[in-house]
């Protein structure tokens, strides 16, 4: 099946290069948060993948994007996230009702990287990320 891939870069220089590089992507130059709300017409089970410096981003732009992914995970049964990060800890501290795995270290990366695994708990949620 054909899939829909949606790319989002803060920097338009980047998100152009991106797009001439994946042409039949959806690339957008805006804050992740933005993008995630407007998207619509996305399977229940979609994956989110992001390499997002979680620990360097101003704190605002922080906070309104995990509130955003997490908004994003509850809106479709079998919605997950992969997050590539260098740092050894989770990407981001999430409430009651999600959790985080670590699925891969790759120690052969410079510095060594890990892809850790966010997802919605079983059972249903409802709550916006908001009223977290």
């Amino acid at each position: 099946p054909e899939l829909r891939l949606v790319v989002v870069e803060l920097r338009k220089d980047l998100a152009a290069a991106l797009h001439r590089e994946f042409k039949t992507a959806e690339v957008h130059a805006a804050p992740a948060a933005a993008v995630l709300r407007g998207l619509t017409g996305l399977p229940a089970a979609t994956a989110l993948v992001s390499s997002l410096p979680f620990r360097s981003l101003p704190r605002a732009l922080k906070q309104d994007t995990v509130i955003s992914i997490l908004d994003f995970l509850r809106a479709g049964h079998g919605r997950f996230m992969l997050q590539f990060t260098y740092y050894p800890g989770v990407p981001f501290h999430v409430p009651d009702g999600f959790r985080w795995r670590k699925v891969a270290f790759v120690a052969l990366n410079l510095p060594p990287a890990a892809v850790w695994a966010l997802e919605p708990d079983a059972g249903p949620s409802h709550r916006s990320a908001r009223d977290a």
